[in-house]
């Protein structure tokens, strides 16, 4: 028998309110049910708090973060105490909570871009920029810098190549 003291079960589930209160007497499956019944009321907390969170973006980026953190943790100690689990049941969920995290850091990145996008759009349209000064905005009728400037003039279906005039 594995104890929590010793062996695998020893290292990471320890430090997360597990030790104490005559914690080597349990078995390392009665510590990994724990942990996990730990990390599930952390993720399901998570996803009562970004329903909760309405409008306020900043409190729906942090939960998200916090779900995020939880399904990690849940799919690391189902991947590592294997040996512990049923794995008719521990494989798929874990299989789920890899995509669940995935997808939650593809959105995390997506509002990142977003944020930089709406910025960059402010700057061209005038509107103050990041810092409220409006710096970056392009006069009316100049021109905008980068490297798609070019893209489309050796295409010949610009204004002057006559593509499509009377061809």
């Amino acid at each position: 028998m594995i104890t929590a003291g010793r062996g695998p079960a020893g290292g990471g589930l320890t430090g997360h309110g597990l030790t104490g209160h005559g914690l080597s007497d349990r078995t390392a499956g009665e510590v990994l049910a724990a942990y996990l019944h730990a990390q599930a009321a952390e993720f399901l907390r998570s996803l009562r708090l970004h329903r909760e969170s309405g409008s306020d973006a900043e409190e729906a980026v942090e939960a998200l973060l916090q779900m995020r953190r939880a399904a990690r943790r849940i799919g690391g100690a189902l991947h590592t105490y294997r040996a512990l689990t049923d794995t008719g049941w521990a494989d798929p969920l874990s299989a789920e909570l890899t995509w669940l995290s995935t997808t939650l850091a593809r959105e995390h990145g997506y509002a990142d871009r977003l944020e930089r996008l709406r910025g960059a759009l402010r700057r061209l349209s005038g509107g103050a920029g990041d810092d409220g000064d409006g710096d970056g905005a392009v006069p009316a009728g100049g021109s905008v810098p980068g490297p798609d400037r070019g893209a489309g003039q050796d295409s010949g279906a610009g204004p002057d190549s006559g593509a499509g005039a009377g061809a």
